[in-house]
């Protein structure tokens, strides 16, 4: 079965009435922290999310509002990790039910939605987790290195000679191998 898909369907049944529209990192955020995605556990996916925040590809903020998640993060290859490691972090923050409050009070028209600022954001949250934003966020960071080091070590070269080298139009992607790990030289030319 497809576990992301039907946690939706579970967190429908769960809210009652079920809202129009959501922020989009706290649905599919919470799909992916109970489901996972992409046929991948909640786990893989989660320690993929933790790997974006410390390449510092992406923040919090650039996360939160419908347009953040859609625009300026856009690919569901990295808007669906970082979402589903915030969802978790504030499931377990909160709790089941001030979760399900976060979710509604983050659910409404589509205007609503896509006009909720970065700002008002955080007050709900810090509102629903009853602390500063400034302490979600510190804290935030250090529940997420529980998911680190998935095998995957950016910016170290291999001594070796590549085992396998793949090269389609501008990318390039060469893969060498030591003792314990699989280095990726991933280019884009």
């Amino acid at each position: 079965p497809h576990y992301h898909e039907i946690t939706h369907l579970v967190i429908n049944y769960a809210l009652k009435e079920i809202p129009l529209y959501t922020i989009p990192w706290l649905q599919e955020g919470t799909a992916v922290s109970f489901g996972g995605r992409w046929g991948k556990s909640s786990g893989v996916i989660l320690q993929i999310g933790n790997f974006l925040f410390d390449q510092q590809m992406f923040t919090v903020d650039d996360l939160l509002t419908y347009y953040g998640f859609h625009s300026t993060i856009g690919s569901a290859d990295f808007s669906y990790p970082l979402s589903g490691l915030f969802a978790q972090f504030l499931l377990e923050r909160c709790g089941p039910e001030k979760f399900l409050l976060l979710y509604r009070s983050l659910s409404g028209s589509s205007d609503i939605i896509r006009n909720l600022s970065v700002n008002s954001i955080h007050s709900v949250i810090a509102k629903s987790a009853g602390t500063s934003w400034q302490q979600l966020d510190e804290d935030f960071h250090a529940f997420r290195k529980q998911y680190a080091f998935a095998g995957i070590i950016p910016g170290t070269t291999a001594q070796k000679k590549p085992v396998q080298r793949i090269t389609s139009g501008n990318y390039s992607v060469q893969i060498s191998e030591t003792d314990s790990a699989y280095l990726f030289d991933i280019r884009l030319d």
